[in-house]
C-alpha cells in the first residue's frame, strides 16, 4: 500500500520477511480445534453452522454448503465434481461474448468478458492492463483483472488478480487507474498462483462474475530464506460486479486436497500505488499505528494527485474487521480471521473493493447501502475561505471523540462551491480543513444524529503563491531546484522545510506564508542564488534570479545508480516526480532500480518536456535478503512477471521451490537473459550486505569467503551509499585492488523518497559527449567499466598520469618518481580544504592543504611520489567538516578511480598483495 508507512527499506524489509516465515509455520497446517465461540465441540467456525463466510447464512438455503455463494448448479445438492463450484461437470463458462467492452454503460447494465482491443482499457498513473486481459464494468466503475495467461505484474509475481480499477468514464476522456495491484497470500508464505479463468457470468442477465481458479505457489523473497512447502490448497477467486454498484465483490475460495484439518489464514495485500496517499479511519495518514489492534472495517486512501479516484477494501460485515500482525512500507498485509479447513473441505473469505471519488466520503456511504445500515447521520458542510474561491487542493478532515491519534473518521474534499457530504455514525466530531501551501484550519465541533443532515462551516486559510523564473547565464530559463528555510537569513544548515523541483526553472508554487530564505540551485556545477522572500496568503511573491554554471566538466556526464520511485515496495517517490528531481540535481544519465522491477522512465521523461536534460537508462536493484546489487542496462521481457523477472529461486510447475539462486546464479540470468553488462554489489556492508554474507574479510582476502556464496563476476561495488563515507566497504574496496581486482567504485543515493535527495553521491564519468541527449547507452556502459568516472559528493576531480587519466594504465613508467597532474574545481557556495593520494593498501601517499577561497579552481598542480614499483593511485578532494546544505547535506568530498602503473616494464599491473601484519 502506498503508503502505509515511512519505508523501513532495507533493514525492516528483511526483518518483515523473517517475520513471515516464522508466521507461516503458524498459520497452515495447523489441526484444528474448537476455540470459537459458539460453544459447540463439533466445528471451529463463529456460526452455529457451517457457513465459511461466518455469516450464518449460506446463500443457498443449505447449511451443509462451505462455498459461500449459490455454486451457479442445477440440482441443489451443493456437491461440486469439477471444481467450477457446479454439479454439472462441465465447463460452466458464459457462453455471452460482448461485441466491445468500451461502451459507456448506462443504469442496470454491467459487463464481464476479455479485452481485445486498446480502447477497452481503462488507462491511468498505474494501469497495467492489456489486450487478452479481464474486464468487468458498470456504470460506476471499472476493473481489470490480470489474464494467468500473462505474466504478473503485482510484486508477489503472479496473475489473476485486480491491476486496474477506476471510476466509470464517459468513452474518450481519460482514465485515472492509480491502482497497483491486489495480491493474497496464504498463511503469510505463499501466494495465489493463478492457472486458468472463467466469465461466469457476463452480465447480460444481471450481475457479472469472473472465476480464477489455481492453487498457492511460492514467492521469491520468501523462499530464497526457507524453502516453503506445498499447502495442498485449490483456491478459486470470484469477482463479482453488479449493475449501479461502486464496489467490486471478491469472494476467495480454499479447498483442502489433504486429509487433515486444519485453520488457514488469508491476507489481502493491497498495492494501492503511489497514487493513494493511504488512510485508516483509526490513525488517519499515520498508518504506522495501523497494527493488530486495529480492528477497522476498512482500509483506503485519498488520492495524492487530487484527481477524482480513491480506493478502500472493506469486509462485508459490521462484525469483521481488519488487522495487520505487521506494518512495513508497502508491505501490510490485511487479515480477518482464520479459515477452518475440514479434511477435504473448503472455506471462504469475502471482501468489497470500493472505488471512491478522490476522497474517502463513498466509502461510508457505500458501506451503510451495503450493510442496509440506516441509523447514521449526514454532516452537509460548506467550507468558509479568508479570501477568494479557490477551493482546489484542500481537504476537510474528520475526528470523533476517541483517544488523539486513534480518532480519525474519514476525509472530504469540498467541491467547487466550497460544499462537501459525508455519512457517519452517531456522535460528536471535530472538522477542519489542511491543504497543501495552507494553514490549517481552526477545529470546529459538531454533534450529529441518526437520520438527521447537520450543517456546518469549517474555517480554511488560503494559500500562499511562490512565482518563480530561474535562468542561466545566457538568459535561458534552467531545471532548478528551491530550498526553502524558515526565516530570512537563514544559515546554510538550518532545515529546509519546503522543497520545489522544476524542468522548465519557472512556475507557481504553493507555499504557506511566511519568510523564507529560498536558495536556487542546480548541482554541483553551477552557482547558487540566494534570497529573502516573504510569502503572504492570497498573494504571489516572485523569485527571480540566474544560476551560473561554473565548473568546468567537459566531456563528462553525471549519474546516480541506484534512484527508487514508486515502482519499488518501500519507496513512496513518484516517478515524475523524480523526473523533476533529476533535472534539478544535474543528474543527466541515471540509471532506475526499482527492487526487483525494470521500468521504462522514457515516457516520465518526455512526459516532463527533459529530453534534453536526461538520458534515463533501465535497471534494477535486485534484493534478496542478504545481499542487493544493481545490474544495467536492461531489455524488459512481456513473457516475465514485472517483479521477480531476476527470480531468487527457481520454481516447478507449481509453485514450489526446487532450487535457491545465489549472487552469481543471479548474474547469470540478467547477462544472458536481460541483456545486462553492469553488475553493481550495493551497500555490500550493511545490514543486508553481501559481503558480510560471504563473509569476506579485508585482511584475509578471497580466501576467507563461503565458497558456496562467492562469485567474482561482477563490476562495480557501491563504496559510497547515501552519501556516506563508508570506511568499511572502502577497506574492501582497496583490499581487491591489492589482490588484482579491478572493479570499479560508484557512489550512490539509494534515495527513496523526495526528501532523500538524489545524486547524494553521484558518479562522474567520462563520455564521448556531455549533452545526454546526444549519449548512448553503451559509452556509459564503457566508461564504467573502465573505470574512468569518479564518486563526487560536490567537488570534480581532474587526475592524469602521463597520457592517461582515470582508469587509465601507464605502461614502463622507469623513473624513480611519478607526477600526478591533479585540477580540482568546486562552485564558489562549497568549501574544500584538503588534496589527498592514495596508493597500494589504501595507504596516504600525500595530503595537501587547500586554501580557503571562493575561486573554482581549488587546485590545478603537479603532484610528484616517489615510485618503487607497480602501484595504483586514488586522489579525493573534499572538507574535513563543510556540508553541501542547503542544497543537499552530506559531508563535501570527491574521489576517483584508479591509475594503474606498471613500473618494471612487464607491460601488466603486478597487484602488491595484501598488507603483511608486523
Amino acid at each position: 500500500m502506498k503508503r502505509f508507512l515511512v519505508a523501513t527499506a532495507r533493514s525492516g524489509l528483511s526483518l518483515t520477511i523473517l517475520f513471515l516465515l516464522l508466521t507461516s509455520l503458524f498459520l497452515v497446517g495447523c489441526s484444528t480445534g474448537d476455540d470459537d465461540d459458539d460453544d459447540r465441540s463439533d466445528d471451529d467456525t463463529t456460526p452455529a453452522d457451517d457457513d465459511a463466510v461466518d455469516d450464518d447464512d449460506d446463500d443457498d438455503n443449505d447449511d451443509n454448503d462451505d462455498s459461500g455463494d449459490d455454486d451457479d448448479d442445477d440440482d441443489n445438492d451443493d456437491n461440486d465434481d469439477d471444481n467450477d463450484n457446479d454439479d454439472d461437470n462441465d465447463d460452466d463458462s458464459s457462453p455471452y461474448v460482448w461485441a466491445n467492452l468500451s461502451d459507456t454503460l448506462g443504469p442496470g447494465e454491467v459487463r464481464a468478458g476479455i479485452i481485445t482491443s486498446e480502447d477497452e482499457l481503462i488507462g491511468g498513473p498505474r494501469a497495467r492492463g492489456e489486450i487478452g486481459d479481464l474486464k468487468i464494468y458498470n456504470s460506476e466503475v471499472e476493473f481489470i483483472i490480470r489474464s494467468p495467461e500473462h505474466a504478473g505484474v503485482g510484486w508477489m509475481g503472479y496473475a489473476g488478480n485486480v491491476i486496474d480499477a477506476d471510476l466509470a468514464r464517459p468513452q474518450g476522456e481519460d482514465g485515472m487507474d492509480g491502482l497497483w495491484a491486489l495480491d493474497q497470500m496464504i498463511g503469510l508464505a505463499r501466494a495465489f498462483y493463478a492457472k486458468d479463468f472463467r466469465i461466469v457470468a457476463a452480465g447480460n442477465e444481471g450481475s457479472a462474475k469472473i472465476r480464477v481458479t489455481g492453487k498457492d505457489g511460492g514467492v521469491s523473497i520468501v523462499d530464497h530464506l526457507v524453502k516453503t512447502w506445498d499447502y495442498g490448497l485449490e483456491e478459486t477467486v470470484e469477482y463479482t460486479l453488479d449493475p449501479d454498484t461502486n464496489y467490486l465483490h471478491i469472494n476467495t475460495i480454499l479447498k483442502d486436497t489433504t486429509n487433515a484439518a486444519r485453520n488457514v489464514l488469508l491476507a489481502d495485500f493491497v498495492f494501492w500505488g503511489d497514487e493513494t496517499r493511504p488512510f485508516s479511519p483509526r490513525a488517519g495518514y499515520d498508518m504506522g499505528d495501523f497494527d493488530l489492534l486495529a480492528n477497522l472495517r476498512w482500509v483506503g486512501g485519498t488520492n495524492t494527485r487530487w484527481q477524482p479516484v480513491s480506493y478502500a477494501l472493506a469486509t462485508t460485515s459490521p462484525e469483521e474487521k481488519f488487522w495487520a500482525p505487521y506494518v512495513d512500507g508497502d508491505i501490510v498485509p490485511l487479515i480477518t480471521g482464520m479459515i477452518p479447513l475440514e479434511p477435504l473441505g473448503q472455506g471462504a473469505q469475502e471482501r468489497l473493493l470500493i472505488v471512491g471519488n478522490g476522497d474517502t466520503t463513498m466509502f461510508n456511504a457505500t458501506l451503510n447501502q451495503f450493510d442496509g445500515n440506516k441509523a447514521v447521520g449526514t454532516i452537509d458542510g460548506t467550507v468558509v475561505l479568508d479570501s477568494g474561491d479557490d477551493f482546489t487542493q484542500l481537504e476537510v478532515l474528520i475526528t470523533d471523540d476517541r483517544p488523539e491519534g486513534e480518532n480519525y473518521v474519514g476525509v472530504a474534499w469540498p467541491d467547487e462551491s466550497g460544499a462537501f457530504s459525508i455519512e457517519v455514525e452517531p456522535g460528536d466530531y471535530q472538522l477542519w480543513t489542511e491543504g497543501p501551501g495552507r494553514v490549517a484550519g481552526t477545529p470546529v465541533a459538531v454533534t450529529v444524529t441518526a437520520g438527521d443532515k447537520t450543517a456546518i462551516d469549517v474555517p480554511a486559510t488560503v494559500p500562499g503563491f511562490l512565482d518563480y523564473l530561474v535562468i542561466d547565464g545566457d538568459g535561458a530559463a534552467v531545471p532548478c531546484k528551491l530550498s526553502l528555510q524558515a526565516g530570512f537569513d537563514a544559515a546554510p544548515t538550518d532545515n529546509v522545510v519546503h522543497r520545489v523541483w522544476s524542468v522548465t526553472g519557472t512556475g507557481i508554487e504553493r507555499v504557506a506564508p511566511g519568510d523564507y530564505t529560498i536558495t536556487a540551485s542546480r548541482g554541483y556545477e553551477y552557482e547558487i542564488a540566494v534570497q529573502n522572500v516573504t510569502i503572504v496568503a492570497g498573494d504571489n511573491a516572485e523569485f527571480d534570479d540566474v544560476l551560473v554554471r561554473s565548473v568546468d566538466t567537459t566531456g563528462y556526464l553525471t549519474g546516480d545508480f541506484h534512484v527508487h520511485t514508486q515502482f519499488s515496495v518501500d519507496s513512496q517517490a513518484l516517478a515524475e516526480s523524480r523526473v523533476r528531481e533529476m533535472a534539478a540535481a544535474g543528474l543527466e544519465m541515471p540509471v532506475f532500480t526499482d527492487h526487483d522491477t525494470m521500468s521504462d522512465y522514457l515516457p516520465y521523461v518526455v512526459a516532463e518536456g527533459a529530453e534534453a536534460f536526461i538520458h534515463p537508462v533501465i535497471g534494477a536493484e535486485i534484493s534478496p535478503v542478504w545481499g542487493h546489487f544493481n545490474t544495467w542496462p536492461l531489455t524488459k521481457r512481456a513473457d516475465r512477471p514485472d517483479y521477480y523477472g531476476v527470480p531468487f529461486v527457481h520454481y516447478d510447475a507449481d509453485g514450489v521451490a526446487q532450487e535457491k539462486y545465489e549472487f552469481p546464479d543471479m548474474w547469470e540470468i540478467a547477462r544472458n537473459d536481460f541483456g545486462a553488462q553492469i553488475v553493481q554489489i550495493n551497500h555490500p556492508r550493511d545490514s543486508s550486505g553481501w559481503f558480510n554474507y560471504v563473509k569476506y574479510d579485508p585482511a584475509v582476502g578471497i580466501g576467507s569467503v563461503d565458497p558456496d556464496r562467492w562469485g567474482d563476476n561482477f563490476d562495480a561495488i557501491e563504496v559510497f551509499n547515501s552519501g556516506n563515507d563508508d570506511k568499511g566497504t572502502l577497506i574492501d574496496w582497496y583490499s581487491l585492488l591489492d589482490q588484482g581486482y579491478t572493479y570499479t567504485m560508484t557512489g550512490n543515493s539509494d534515495s527513496h523518497t523526495p526528501s532523500s535527495e538524489l545524486g547524494n553521491a553521484r558518479n562522474v564519468y567520462a563520455m564521448p559527449t556531455d549533452n545526454p541527449a546526444d549519449a548512448t547507452v553503451q559509452d556509459m556502459v564503457d566508461s564504467v567499466l573502465a573505470h574512468r568516472s569518479e564518486v563526487s559528493n560536490g567537488p570534480f576531480i581532474n587526475f592524469g598520469i602521463a597520457d592517461q587519466t582515470i582508469g587509465g594504465f601507464v605502461d614502463c613508467a622507469t623513473d624513480t618518481e611519478i607526477s600526478l597532474l591533479i585540477r580540482v574545481q568546486a562552485p564558489s557556495w562549497m568549501d574544500v580544504n584538503y588534496l589527498r593520494v592514495y596508493t597500494n593498501h589504501g595507504e596516504l601517499a600525500t595530503e595537501i592543504v587547500i586554501p580557503d577561497t571562493t575561486e573554482v579552481v581549488r587546485f590545478d598542480d603537479t603532484v610528484v611520489l616517489p615510485l618503487d614499483g607497480d602501484a595504483y593511485f586514488v586522489v579525493e578532494a573534499g572538507h574535513t567538516s563543510a556540508t553541501t546544505h542547503p542544497v543537499n547535506r552530506e559531508r563535501v568530498f570527491a574521489i576517483t578511480n584508479p591509475i594503474w602503473v606498471d613500473a618494471n616494464c612487464n607491460h601488466a599491473f603486478d597487484a602488491p598483495g595484501l598488507p603483511v601484519e608486523e
